[in-house]
C-alpha cells in the first residue's frame, strides 16, 4: 500500500486556538476544584508549576498554545502516580 500524505496544517490557527480554549475550559472546570490544578497556555516549553505565593493553583503549562502539546502534557501530569 502507498503512504497517505496529510497536510501539516490540518486545522487553521483560529480553529486550533478555539480547540485549546475549549480544552482549557473543560480541564479547569474538572480539575481546579478537584486537584487545585489548572491548564494554562504557555509561550515556551511545557512545564508543571506548583502553587506558590503568587498563584493559588498548580499549573500545567503547555507549549506555545499548541493543542497537541496540551494533549501530551495532560496525561503526564494528571495520571502519573
Amino acid at each position: 500500500m502507498g503512504e497517505v500524505s496529510l497536510p501539516l496544517d490540518l486545522l487553521s490557527l483560529e480553529q486550533q486556538n478555539h480547540d485549546c480554549d475549549q480544552l482549557i475550559a473543560l480541564f479547569n472546570t474538572l480539575f481546579i476544584g478537584h486537584s487545585n490544578t489548572e491548564l494554562v497556555r504557555g509561550d515556551d516549553e511545557p512545564i508543571y508549576l506548583p502553587a506558590d505565593a503568587e498563584h493559588t493553583h498548580h499549573r500545567i503549562v503547555f507549549a506555545h498554545g499548541y493543542f497537541a502539546s496540551a494533549l501530551h502534557v495532560l496525561p503526564l501530569n494528571t495520571l502519573a502516580p
